[in-house]
């Protein structure tokens, strides 16, 4: 919902021409750091943690494996990022050139560099680039802390002299990338 609505004012503030039943004339290059990895991570854990403490069953490593990957098929294949940016695209009748990034901490520099390039090669004349975080797991919030990357007294200071370190939070943010003629 966050990508939706972040690409949804973007194509708003920038004045782009969309029709919701019309082919949209942009691109998408969609960036996150990992956007359904943790979700599944915690879905095959809790299932082999069940299987596994079932003392009322014994099954074979066949067996075991045979059930997780039937129990996790779905939330497995819908961790594959290209499925976000699928129904991103369905969404906004997208069918230009689009492409998911990610690239941990860079993924949105890498983003508006690719949109960029498309742009600037003709592949494009603009593209919208989104991204986002929700870092409601518990495992971002266990390796920052472990890392001591989180500010002590929890404020936000990006720009003051004696910041040290951040906060997590959930949002979204999207940009539009046009060529001149695009533009005007």
């Amino acid at each position: 919902l966050y990508l939706i609505a972040a690409v949804k004012l973007a194509i708003d503030d920038s004045n782009l021409i969309y029709h919701p039943q019309k082919d949209a004339d942009f691109g998408l290059v969609l960036t996150h750091e990992n956007m359904n990895l943790i979700p599944f991570l915690f879905k095959l854990s809790d299932r082999a943690f069940r299987m596994l403490t079932d003392k009322s069953k014994t099954l074979s490593k066949k067996e075991f494996f045979d059930l997780l990957y039937k129990d996790c098929l779905k939330i497995g294949y819908d961790a594959q990022p290209f499925m976000t940016l699928f129904h991103l695209g369905k969404v906004f009748n997208v069918r230009q050139h689009s492409l998911f990034i990610c690239n941990a901490c860079a993924s949105g520099l890498y983003a508006l560099e690719a949109a960029a390039r498309d742009i600037q090669y003709g592949v494009s004349a603009a593209a919208v680039v989104i991204g986002s975080d929700h870092p409601r797991y518990r495992y971002k919030f266990f390796w920052f802390d472990q890392q001591q990357l989180f500010a002590p007294d929890g404020l936000i200071k990006p720009f003051d002299r004696h910041r040290d370190g951040f906060t997590l939070g959930d949002g979204a943010a999207a940009l539009v990338l046009e060529d001149w003629r695009h533009a005007k």
